[in-house]
């Protein structure tokens, strides 16, 4: 991202959205990345390295949850 990284975006989006889940899809699957995407507010972090699937299935999770 040219101007911000995608945490500090996250943060942002929270602020104007807060009950708009986020997730994370990242390339990096570390530990400490994922802490602070959930100190953020982050609802799902999603590896790149994981199959696609799972960030589809975790997308639709969160929709159906917040439409119930």
């Amino acid at each position: 991202m040219p101007i911000m990284n995608g945490l500090d975006e996250a943060r942002e989006l929270k602020q104007v959205m807060p009950k708009v889940p986020l997730i994370m899809y990242s390339s990096f699957g570390d530990a400490f990345a994922e802490e602070q995407a959930r100190l953020i507010g982050i609802s799902e972090v999603v590896s790149k390295s994981q199959p696609v699937a799972i960030l589809v299935s975790k997308a639709r999770r969160l929709l159906y949850r917040n439409a119930a």
